[in-house]
């Protein structure tokens, strides 16, 4: 007679972190779709998945990981990057995919934009000594600001102020 238990049939993770980022939804083991946006500086990340069986098995991206443990660098590209995790049961039949949408932003370059590094306006300033952010206006994906001009010269030969948004 064997008394001996059957394989375990759980293929969740208890746990799921990233080596950048916070991941949107937060983790919760019933949920398998997860986002989370870096930086353009970020040219890679690591995955640390939690089996909730150690009988289990892990795979990121096809290759093989340790639960609990960082997985190897996973490369961005800039944009959208799909890491699949699948956790394999110990009965070697029930299976769970897990993925993660991470975004890598784009480099800000002059056809598409520009940093702006300094001080933050206060609200209160004289035209064409204050930069404001006004968010993203025009839905590009990238935030404008508003560039106050104290003079400009129109045909009647008065001076008005203006206002653009790059």
């Amino acid at each position: 007679m064997d008394d001996a238990e059957p394989p375990g049939t759980d293929a969740t993770l208890s746990g799921l972190n990233l080596s950048t980022g916070s991941l949107t939804p937060g983790f919760a083991p019933a949920q398998t779709s997860y986002s989370v946006e870096v930086d353009f500086d970020v040219m890679s990340v690591q995955i640390t998945a939690t089996l909730a069986d150690s009988a289990a098995t892990l795979t990121v991206n096809d290759a093989s990981a340790s639960s609990g443990e960082a997985s190897t660098p996973i490369h961005l590209e800039q944009g959208l990057n799909t890491i699949t995790l699948q956790v394999t049961a110990a009965d070697g039949a029930t299976t769970e995919s897990y993925s993660v949408a991470v975004t890598r932003q784009s480099e800000i370059d002059s056809p598409t934009g520009f940093r702006l590094i300094g001080g933050q306006s206060d609200g209160i300033g004289v035209d064409g000594r204050t930069v404001s952010s006004v968010g993203d206006l025009n839905g590009d994906g990238i935030d404008d600001i508003v560039i106050g001009i104290p003079r400009t010269f129109n045909q009647s030969f008065s001076f008005e102020g203006a206002a653009y948004v790059v």
